[in-house]
């Protein structure tokens, strides 16, 4: 019989760079190991209150909102730079937009709903963090979507009608009665869970256990 897959669901947001490498990570991972995975991307906004128009730099986001000084956010930054750069990820701190991703994560499960949710995933946070973009943006979310080939006319229908708001809510309020506070979150088979962007060979581990110890439930 056909070995069902290893469901893996990600609390991610877009503006969050360990979910950025989260995610690279996790898709390396599964190619690692010899059962499927079925991987789901799922809503989590860190900042929910940043209006949609927010327009201050990179630096003067995190000086109001995280106390970090300008001078000196490009050292305490350095980590990730060295993390993103180990995942082959880009990185470009000076041109950062930070921004509401409540349009972001409504693309996401329109693309979602037409097998995209990878590729949409991707393209987001490469038009945050390598491409210094304004995701927030109704514009900027429909560019990318007409660069992955979505019809631009039904992701704006759907966008300005929220058509999938209740979706972003719904794994909002899925992350609240799990205790989800912080992304990435990674949830296996409903069974066992991780927080925070853990290395490949940590995911690949987890994987295999959890294809090993239901290989018989999935026979």
């Amino acid at each position: 019989m056909t070995e069902s897959p290893i469901a893996v669901d990600i609390w991610i947001d877009f503006v969050c760079p360990f979910s950025y490498i989260a995610t690279a990570r996790m898709q390396a991972a599964a190619a690692r190991v010899a059962a499927p995975v079925d991987v789901a991307y799922h809503s989590f906004q860190l900042m929910p209150d940043l209006p949609e128009d927010y327009e201050a730099s990179n630096a003067e986001f995190f000086r109001d909102h995280r106390g970090i000084p300008p001078e000196e956010l490009e050292q305490r930054s350095q980590p990730l730079v060295q993390m993103t750069a180990g995942a082959g990820l880009p990185y470009r701190l000076a041109d950062i937009q930070q921004a509401s991703t409540l349009k972001a994560h409504q693309l996401l499960h329109h693309a979602k709903a037409r097998g995209r949710q990878v590729d949409a995933a991707a393209a987001l946070y490469r038009a945050h963090f390598a491409e210094g973009r304004h995701i927030g943006r109704l514009g900027v979310v429909l560019d990318i979507a007409g660069q992955l080939g979505l019809d631009r006319a039904d992701v704006e229908r759907s966008l300005v009608s929220e058509q999938h708001l209740g979706d972003v809510r719904a794994d909002t309020d899925r992350a609240a009665q799990l205790g989800i506070q912080v992304v990435p979150f990674f949830v296996f088979d409903e069974a066992y869970s991780l927080s925070g962007a853990q290395e490949i060979e940590t995911l690949v581990d987890v994987l295999t256990r959890m294809g090993n110890g239901a290989s018989t439930a999935r026979a």
